[in-house]
């Protein structure tokens, strides 16, 4: 996707606020619908938590810097909180008449700024996020080679810090049982290592990182991040069931308009992605 700003000489930059990875990339998404729809170019200051310019590449350059300049006139807006009477104060023409005196407007927000901006979830939201983050070619390959392993068969996905150990074997044994096929992502390597020891003859998919969960802000080990990464970015390309808890509902549903939610335990919702 090639984005030329309308607005050229202005700036919207997207600040992550103690966001784990997932939210800072549904976020990024947000705010660069809300820069192209007023058509200020869009920049992400990626200074705070995960460093996204390490792990992703795209053909809009959102890591540059060129909007840290003594010369330019900078403001704030705080959207984490959107008022009342939603956006309509941000139609383009009157968003830029109160900012025209904006070179660099440092934009705060999170993924409730998707609810009202004109986009069409799924597809659209879909699309935006991988031309915006496209995986490092180091990291590429590698990434491409557990995801055609995955397109060859159905596979339930099961982040399996979602539901307790025990919880999470009995389920695993089930769909062996029943000759279904799982692909685990993230948990304990433990529950993985005591499978495949009493299930020797089944064929084992996973991505497992101990101590690795897609709501932890703290992660910063490459290795645990490529993880997470490879585990979002499997959720995005591939339409199947996926067991995850309500800290990610919001990124699956405007990920793929056509799901169907089934009440899976507790917390944990179970999605059947068509």
């Amino acid at each position: 996707m090639d984005y030329v700003p309308t607005l050229s000489n202005k700036f919207i930059v997207f600040n992550s606020t103690n966001q784990t990875l997932i939210e800072k990339l549904h976020s990024s998404v947000a705010a660069f619908i809300f820069a192209k729809t007023h058509g200020w170019n869009f920049r992400i200051n990626d200074t705070e938590g995960i460093p996204l310019v390490e792990y992703f590449t795209s053909k809009i350059n959102w890591w540059e810097r060129d909007w840290d300049n003594k010369e330019y006139t900078y403001g704030r807006l705080n959207l984490l909180d959107i008022p009342n009477d939603g956006l309509n104060s941000f139609e383009t023409d009157s968003f830029n008449l109160v900012y025209n005196d904006c070179d660099v407007l440092h934009l705060y927000n999170n993924r409730d700024l998707l609810n009202y901006l004109d986009f069409n979830k799924g597809e659209d939201f879909k699309n935006t996020l991988l031309s915006l983050f496209k995986i490092e070619n180091k990291y590429y390959d590698n990434f491409i080679n557990i995801l055609e392993r995955l397109i060859m068969e159905s596979h339930l996905i099961m982040n399996v810090d979602d539901l307790a150990y025990e919880q999470s074997k009995n389920l695993i044994i089930k769909k062996i049982k029943d000759g279904e096929k799982v692909f685990l992502s993230g948990g304990s390597k433990k529950l993985v290592r005591e499978l495949k020891r009493n299930y020797p003859k089944y064929q084992f998919k996973s991505l497992t990182i101990n101590d690795n969960k897609l709501d932890d802000n703290s992660i910063i080990d490459e290795t645990q991040v490529i993880s997470m990464i490879f585990q979002i970015f499997i959720i995005i390309k591939l339409d199947n069931k996926l067991i995850c808890n309500k800290h990610i509902e919001n990124f699956i549903k405007d990920l793929h308009s056509n799901y169907e939610t089934m009440k899976y335990d507790g917390d944990n919702l179970l999605y059947k992605i068509d």
